[in-house]
């Protein structure tokens, strides 16, 4: 989950402005609540007061870990591409004699020949990528030498009959290399000749013969496929630029930035699925925060060297702080409240002219200056805490006393006191199923968007909830727990 700092204003809580009026602490405590995190504060009647030595705050309960099994998935579109470019279409040598290395029939000979290798295709068997070349077409003319120097011409492939045939199949190993690379080791089989090449008008059967001749060639087009990939799929530059995204802050709102701060990243191994696409989960560890306010800054880390081993299912599991600095809190407090005429059931009314709000220990207090029938300063104290419904925040052991310049006013308000403790107490329960609803649907529209002209990140939010709320040093955290899906697609 995410930490943030402050979430603006939500147009569809009506309940903001009535509860602003109906209280002095109803509207400092509602203009917090509705705020995002709020943290946990111990009731006390002797409330510290800003002057005071004020309590470190508690230490914060260890974050649960966050992990990210990153689907890594692209098409064969790319290999297959390097496979059209590095083996040219047409092997054409008939415009001189090759001589042969060997006798054919007892006599030396010479050789024209044309190839074309047709189409690439594809398919996956036992996690090893098969590239075929299921239409190859071939013809070949041989010049017999006779002792007599006789010389005697066969041909196979042309005429009426143009072209015989036969298939090339390669199987590849894809696999990481050092430094984020992506190697493939390619061996071809041997060549599947359909009916045999028999020379005419000697009739003699050269499939053999073609068939070692394109063995001793197979290994060298084997290591062109296995450059072409290198060369072209490109595994290290798609890496750096992923690894430098994620360390990006990620807009989810207005002045609300998600920091995922990847770290340790392991890629695991290299599989092929049924829609002609290569896949990898890459698993990192993530020290998710949420910021409010200006785009934070971010020294980018360059991408660690390569580790590769097991990686899990998957799927993340983000465990996010969202934290409200008292800063952000109390600016959003001074705007809302400050101003506000409080109609006081005894005596003249009340206006507020300060409010801000601090920690003290695992208390948080709010401050409120006033004027008017009580003239002085009123405090209140509570500790916020997850309702046992997992989604209701209530402020539990909450109380207020009050510091004004006049004593008989002070003593004569305590039914006053206990009265508008009464009136807020209903109101410290907000239900955050909506808040997180909508902190979901941001995170996950976010999720979902281009990095690069052809890089898409693509995820879904199953779950977001929050799990704990505590104080840290200059606000207060909203623990939120956060799963869902996270791919990113290679075209």
């Amino acid at each position: 989950m995410m930490p943030i700092r402050s979430l603006p204003d939500s147009p569809s809580s009506p309940l903001t402005a009535t509860r602003l009026r109906k209280g002095l602490l109803v509207v400092c405590l509602l203009t917090w609540l509705i705020s995002p995190p709020p943290t946990p504060a111990v009731s006390t009647l002797n409330i510290p007061k800003p002057s005071d030595v004020l309590r470190p705050p508690p230490p914060p309960p260890t974050l649960a870990p966050s992990v990210v099994n990153l689907t890594i998935g692209r098409t064969l579109w790319e290999m297959r591409t390097a496979v059209d470019s590095s083996i040219p279409v047409h092997h054409r040598h008939e415009e001189e004699w090759i001589p042969g290395r060997r006798q054919l029939n007892g006599m030396p000979f010479d050789y024209q020949y044309y190839l074309w290798r047709g189409p690439v295709q594809f398919r996956i068997e036992n996690d090893r990528l098969i590239t075929e070349f299921p239409d190859v077409r071939y013809r070949v003319r041989v010049r017999l030498k006779e002792s007599n120097e006789v010389v005697q011409i066969a041909e196979c492939g042309y005429g009426p009959d143009a072209h015989m045939r036969l298939k090339l199949e390669a199987s590849s190993e894809v696999r990481w290399g050092t430094d984020w690379v992506i190697q493939t080791e390619t061996r071809f089989g041997r060549p599947q000749f359909g009916e045999p090449c028999r020379l005419s008008p000697i009739d003699l059967d050269v499939t053999e013969l073609l068939n070692d001749w394109l063995n001793e060639r197979l290994p060298s087009l084997a290591t062109a496929i296995d450059r072409a990939f290198h060369q072209q799929v490109d595994a290290k530059k798609r890496a750096q630029m992923i690894w430098e995204s994620l360390q990006e802050p990620m807009e989810l709102h207005a002045g609300t930035w998600l920091l995922f701060r990847p770290q340790d990243p392991r890629a695991g191994s290299l599989s092929f699925d049924r829609n002609e696409s290569v896949r990898t989960v890459v698993s990192m560890a993530f020290e998710p925060l949420i910021v409010v306010g200006a785009r934070p800054q971010v020294d980018l880390r360059p991408l660690p060297p390569l580790q590769t081993g097991p990686t899990g299912q998957e799927g993340f599991h983000l465990a996010v702080p969202l934290l409200v600095p008292y800063e952000a809190l109390n600016h959003r407090l001074t705007t809302e409240v400050v101003g506000e005429e409080i109609i006081s059931p005894v005596g003249s009314n009340i206006q507020i002219t300060g409010i801000r709000a601090y920690g003290s220990g695992d208390a948080l207090i709010c401050e409120v200056t006033m004027k008017g029938g009580v003239h002085g300063q009123l405090y209140l104290q509570g500790k916020p805490a997850l309702a046992p419904d997992g989604r209701t925040l209530e402020l539990r052991n909450f109380k207020f006393t009050m510091e004004t310049s006049n004593l008989l006013v002070r003593l004569a308000n305590r039914t006053m006191y206990d009265t508008i403790r009464d009136t807020i107490l209903p109101y410290t329960r907000i239900d955050l199923a909506n808040r997180t609803e909508s902190l979901r649907r941001r995170v996950e529209r976010q999720m979902n968007r281009a990095l690069d002209e052809d890089i898409w990140i693509e995820g879904s939010v199953t779950t977001l909830a929050p799990d704990n709320i505590y104080p840290v040093k200059g606000g207060i955290e909203l623990q939120l727990l956060i799963d869902g899906t996270l791919g990113i697609s290679l075209e």
